[in-house]
């Protein structure tokens, strides 16, 4: 007898489908002609629909866009620490207004805003691909298919990354304009 799901022949006293799994309650006699869609494969995005790869470039771009924004910030973080430090050590801090004032008597101002603004930029997208990533799980296990469950823990530490990077961002801006 053939499946009905998938169309591939089974064995007459066979209980399941080797191939989709099926259960016997929809075995029929005549091969199918109209095999499902998730038997023949039909793509969604770049994943076979119900599979545990729907949405995981989304999550994986959020991961690595925000990774590599967290380690400039981190970057830009030690430039203004060990600019404040100088100008502590030394004496500077009175003779300017602002830390930028120094950044921009030791030249360092262009370089220091590049590793800051970078990574604020880079993780927007971040951030919004890790809740697209978040929104495709919940849409996949709503509609009963198979919960995509990388993609949503690598959309969570891309969310969780993105925000932190701009919460980073924010405080080492506030403490430029001191």
């Amino acid at each position: 007898m053939y499946c009905r799901n998938c169309g591939k022949w089974i064995d007459d006293d066979a209980e399941l489908c080797v191939d989709c799994k099926e259960t016997n309650d929809f075995f029929s006699e005549e091969p199918s002609e109209e095999p499902s869609s998730v038997a023949r494969g039909t793509s969604v995005g770049h994943a076979v629909e119900g599979s545990r790869k729907t949405g995981l470039g989304k999550a994986l771009t959020a991961t690595i866009l925000s990774a590599i924004s967290y380690f400039l910030i981190m970057f830009a973080a030690g430039l203004i620490l060990g600019a404040l430090e100088e100008c502590e050590e030394y004496g500077y801090y009175y003779e300017f207004s602002s830390m930028i004032e120094f950044l921009e008597y030791i030249e360092m101002y262009e370089i220091t805003l590049f590793f800051l603004l970078a990574p604020i930029g880079m993780s927007i997208p971040a951030l919004i691909m890790g809740i697209l990533s978040i929104v495709c799980f919940k849409r996949e296990k709503n509609a009963g298919r198979v919960k995509p469950i990388p993609t949503l823990i690598l959309g969570i530490v891309g969310l969780v990354l993105a925000a932190l990077v701009l919460f980073l961002g924010l405080i080492l801006l506030m403490c430029l304009a001191l």
